[in-house]
């Protein structure tokens, strides 16, 4: 099968598995918009997103970071297939007019194009996704011991310990923050090997057994051959902050939560409710409502709920099923945004809001209603469209900028001489027509 590029854009042509171990062709396409003002305005919330057709940006094979970090900013765009569409968000919440906050919100919404009515007013679309997050300013909790006195003696002599309590301390207030996973629920437990002799026997002696890593643990540990003493992780996010387990706090005899300045709405981080997350960490107990990342970008193909979906690698694969997928696989894996900005479709004309991530305080834009397609040519000499769908949609709201990858199938039974790839920018004009009881050729 031959295969051309009938586009200006970046297109891949390769092979995959199903379930069921039958080999497809699977054709991949990325197009990126640039987000112009409507009114020529840096201040403006309205935009046009504009076709990118002059030296586009190339599909992304291998997974990008942030500068510096662990935390995946763009997933390879070679998925095998998606089920649902990835909306995904790069960018940072800002206070309006540059104004301190304690706390503000930050959104992003998509809707189905809006329909006009006769009277010449539009009605908003039916909603696709809504999301709203809240991000607050730095803080901490911790716990000191307070002395208190006898109510008969006034002596130091006489003074007794109360049990201790969380306090919560705030810092300054914010005007920017980037909307990243660093900033959220999350985070680790570790305890560094130090050299000093006397300060790792200390370390030891108050870390227990169920805790402390053994040689062969230290020897697998990324960080070997400086590996540490003991290292726990949250396993919905293993870069955030807020993930604290008793061990640690005996540990380091600091009792210090970091306070998550990335949430949901409904997370409130009080002082009177460290105790029960701490018990929830200590048991593993997912279903807490703190323990709970808040974010618009990709979680780690490691993290949980995602790995779970990654099927069983265990002896009974190796002999029954090595090299191919466990039959517990859930194509849902290759969805890298968060379950809540996962949508069934992403129509071509959708429209999409930011809020409080740039100077205005809102970004809105319509997708051009462009679309994607193949044009199969068949030994027999039949020509047949066939659709490609969107399955991915990054906003970088610094940038300004969106990034849409189609994705289509071949199955390698199909009799098909040569596969093109083609786009269309007018859909009620589109290149090719088939008239009743016709059929091209090729």
């Amino acid at each position: 099968m031959k295969t051309r590029n009938l586009t200006p854009f970046d297109v891949l042509f390769y092979s995959a598995l199903t379930k069921d171990d039958e080999r497809i062709h699977v054709i991949a396409m990325r197009t990126d918009f640039r987000l112009i003002p409507v009114d020529g305005k840096v201040e403006s919330k309205n935009f046009k997103a504009v076709v990118i057709d002059k030296n586009p940006p190339a599909l992304c094979v291998e997974d990008q970071y942030w500068e510096d970090t662990s935390e995946v900013k763009r997933e390879s765009d070679l998925a095998p297939y998606k089920p649902k569409v990835d909306v995904l968000v790069h960018g940072t919440a800002q206070a309006p007019a540059g104004k301190p906050l304690t706390v503000l919100t930050v959104g992003l919404r998509v809707t189905s194009s809006a329909q006009q009515k006769t009277d010449g007013i539009a009605d908003a679309g039916q909603a696709l996704l809504n999301k709203t997050l809240k991000v607050s300013r730095a803080g901490l909790f911790s716990k000191k011991q307070k002395k208190t006195q006898h109510a008969t003696d006034a002596s130091v002599a006489g003074a007794q310990e109360e049990p201790a309590l969380w306090q919560q301390e705030g810092f300054e207030q914010i005007t920017r923050l980037p909307l990243r996973y660093a900033y959220t629920y999350g985070g680790e437990c570790k305890i560094a090997n130090p050299e000093a002799e006397d300060e790792r026997k200390r370390l030891l002696e108050n870390l227990g057994e169920t805790v402390r890593l053994n040689e062969r643990q230290r020897s697998a540990h990324p960080a070997s051959p400086s590996a540490p003493l003991a290292h726990t992780y949250e396993p919905l996010n293993p870069i955030g902050k807020g993930f604290v387990q008793t061990w640690f706090l005996k540990a380091t005899q600091d009792a210090v939560v970091p306070i998550p300045q990335i949430t949901y709405p409904d997370q409130f981080w009080r002082k009177e409710a460290i105790d029960a997350l701490l018990q929830a960490c200590d048991n593993n107990d997912q279903k807490h409502l703190l323990r709970r990342p808040a974010g618009f970008g990709v979680v780690g193909r490691a993290w949980q709920p995602r790995i779970d979906k990654a099927g069983t690698y265990d002896d009974a694969w190796q002999e029954t099923r090595h090299p191919y997928l466990p039959e517990d696989f859930d194509f849902a894996y290759w969805n890298g945004a968060p379950e809540d900005q996962q949508i069934e479709e992403l129509p071509v004309d959708a429209h999409i809001e930011l809020t409080h991530m740039n100077e205005s305080g809102k970004i809105a834009f319509d997708l051009p209603g462009h679309r994607a397609f193949l044009m199969l040519r068949y030994e027999s000499g039949a020509l047949i469209p066939r659709s490609m769908r969107i399955d991915t949609c990054i906003i970088d709201a610094e940038a300004r900028t969106v990034s849409l990858v189609w994705r289509g199938f071949v199955s390698d039974d199909e009799a098909v001489r040569v596969l093109e790839a083609r786009y269309e920018t007018n859909i009620n004009a589109p290149l090719l027509k088939f008239e009743r009881g016709q059929q091209g050729h090729g």
